[in-house]
């Protein structure tokens, strides 16, 4: 009788090192680098939002209202290009458990209502600041 025939040889033997699962220190890192970077693009963003709102809260013209409602839509849209994991939580002052899409459907509510309120010579400057700041409250839930 052969000891080597008895004996597994070394490629025959399971590869136990492979089968662990990935490290997950570099997979926090790697979270925190896409956290980082998304703040990063979506700072400047929700900054614009903030000073056409007050531009237009303090001078009511149609194109200062293009202009903030365009500011919006860019910020929504590098949200959505940065794949911001939008979850399912409820926003603070907004309802339990309210889902993203219906955040983004009152944010377009508001701005509609907002342009409404502009189009109505009679509406006061504090009205607008209330609706912008609602606005601004609404696009910080889907930042955070």
């Amino acid at each position: 009788m052969r000891i080597d025939a008895a004996r597994p040889r070394p490629s025959e033997q399971p590869n136990t090192a492979i089968a662990k699962p990935p490290g997950g220190a570099f997979a926090e890192a790697m979270k925190q680098s896409r956290t980082e970077l998304r703040r990063d693009a979506l700072t400047p963003l929700l900054a614009n939002v903030e000073k056409s709102g007050k531009r237009l809260a303090e001078h009511r013209t149609l194109q200062n209202l293009v202009a903030y409602k365009q500011s919006i839509k860019q910020f929504l849209g590098e949200s959505l290009r940065h794949g911001l994991q939008l979850s399912d939580q409820a926003a603070s002052g907004f309802g339990e458990g309210a889902p993203p899409q219906q955040i983004v459907k009152v944010i377009d509510e508001k701005v509609i209502a907002l342009q409404d309120q502009l189009l109505d010579n009679e509406v006061e400057y504090i009205g607008i600041l209330e609706t912008v700041g609602e606005i601004k409250g609404l696009l910080l839930n889907l930042y955070m």
